[in-house]
């Protein structure tokens, strides 16, 4: 069933995923393009709101990939849908397996979550990074829960509030 759900969210996600960047999209597609890896940290991050985790990712994510808006946007939405399955992994863990196909179901159709999940910006890898976080501190998994938490403080500082 969990097959299914993560089917929908993608389904979900790639409709309306060929528009335009807008402003903070096009933001990361050009620092992507245009700096190597050490300007990103030394000469984009420190005059930036958010720390330079996602932009690294992003760079490495179009080595392969390419620079289309289409497989920039491709990171988002794979840590969407790895975001779908973790919740399922706490609603099961918490509770029972169809607690967590619910909690899945929801988060796969929740619109703003679908929103975020189309854009090339680091809040759908930030909200994947807390969702890990929740999954290994109920899991008591002290070290995975160490090494994530680094990285959503290099991701969203917002999301260091979690």
């Amino acid at each position: 069933m969990i097959w299914l759900i993560l089917a929908l969210g993608l389904i979900l996600r790639l409709i309306s995923l060929n528009q335009s960047f807008w402003l903070d999209e096009a933001t990361s597609a050009t620092v992507v393009k245009t700096l190597n890896f050490g300007e990103i940290i030394t000469k984009f991050a420190p005059g930036d709101f958010h720390p330079p985790f996602y932009y690294l990712l992003l760079k490495s994510w179009r080595i392969p990939f390419g620079v289309s808006e289409i497989s920039t946007r491709a990171l988002s939405i794979l840590a969407s849908l790895a975001t779908i399955y973790v919740i399922y992994l706490i609603g099961k863990q918490i509770k029972n397996k169809a607690f967590g196909e619910t909690a899945a179901i929801l988060m796969a159709t929740a619109p703003l979550f679908v929103y975020y999940s189309q854009e090339a910006r680091m809040y759908a890898l930030a909200t994947f990074l807390v969702t890990l976080l929740v999954y290994l501190f109920i899991k008591e998994k002290w070290l995975g829960f160490a090494v994530t938490l680094a990285l959503v403080g290099m991701t969203d500082y917002l999301a260091l509030l979690i």
